[in-house]
């Protein structure tokens, strides 16, 4: 198994991110919101017609739209956030021509709760790849950090566990869930994916290698979520046992091994520009 190949690391570092927002809410005092949800035909150019209604004849801002489907849905529901402030915009008329389109399937009107509060009331729960959900902010992550700093080593050692049990059912789950990667290289590809996309953090694969004593990987994290709450200098050890542990579990799971364990050799919160760690995983 050429655990080389794994390495991602020169081409992370060629790319440049951008935030992502994925509220499904907005606050803006002073401006008049509406939510709209609009369920649509999944076909090429469905959710154009709709955009050429609101923005093009209407001359509406739209502030925030998301929408997700797969290739063997029917219908898709979009979820719109506009700008109606200082427009003399008759809304039922706007809803009246959307239906009209033979393209959209039904709209719904969201009010705000408050004034400038609107949000997403129609879709619900959040699913990832079709399973719940939930999205934490640092604001609540930052309660990892307490738990850590109250209970000490336990809760440190607790953390770790957690993650490596969860680091091995997402790697059961995974192939199940992508039939078609079998190999090493693609199943990390796929932690790499999911880990960014669902914000844990930018991992990046910067060497393996294996003899005699088994395999080694050195993994790189970027913006990782449970060090990312901290300031910097603010703990003199790493603080990332749960993704240590999620990681050493994951490649004990992929490499079919006894066992495996993962150090962080650097933490951000030590004024390290990444969180490096390195999976021993023995046959």
């Amino acid at each position: 198994m050429k655990l080389q190949h794994l390495s991602t690391a020169r081409v992370e570092r060629a790319g440049v991110r951008t935030p992502v927002d994925i509220s499904r809410f907005l606050y803006s005092p002073g401006r008049k919101l509406l939510g709209l949800t609009i369920k649509i035909v999944n076909r090429p150019g469905a959710l154009l017609t709709t955009l050429e209604v609101i923005s093009r004849r209407y001359r509406v801002n739209i502030l925030h739209i998301d929408a997700s489907s797969r290739p063997e849905d029917t219908e898709v529901t979009v979820f719109y956030i506009l700008d109606l402030t200082d427009l003399p915009l008759d809304v039922r008329k706007l809803v009246s021509e959307l239906r009209e389109l033979d393209t959209v399937l039904d709209v719904e009107v969201i009010e705000p709760i408050l004034p400038g509060f609107v949000y997403d009331t129609a879709r619900f729960p959040v699913l990832v790849s079709g399973r719940r959900a939930v999205i934490l902010d640092e604001l609540l992550l930052r309660g990892l950090s307490e738990f850590r700093k109250r209970y000490g080593s336990v809760a440190s050692a607790l953390l770790y566990y957690q993650g490596y049990s969860i680091g091995q059912r997402l790697q059961r789950a995974y192939v199940e869930e992508y039939p078609s990667y079998r190999t090493p290289q693609e199943m990390v590809q796929v932690l790499r994916a999911r880990f960014q996309a669902m914000g844990l953090g930018v991992l990046e694969v910067a060497g393996a290698s294996y003899d005699t004593n088994g395999y080694r990987v050195v993994l790189r994290m970027h913006e990782c979520f449970e060090c990312r709450v901290l300031e910097r200098g603010e703990e003199r050890a790493p603080v990332c046992h749960f993704v240590r542990g999620l990681l050493a579990g994951f490649f004990t799971a992929l490499l079919r091994a006894k066992t495996g364990t993962c150090t962080e050799r650097a933490c951000t919160v030590q004024g390290s520009p990444y969180c490096e760690f390195e999976v021993t995983v023995q046959q």
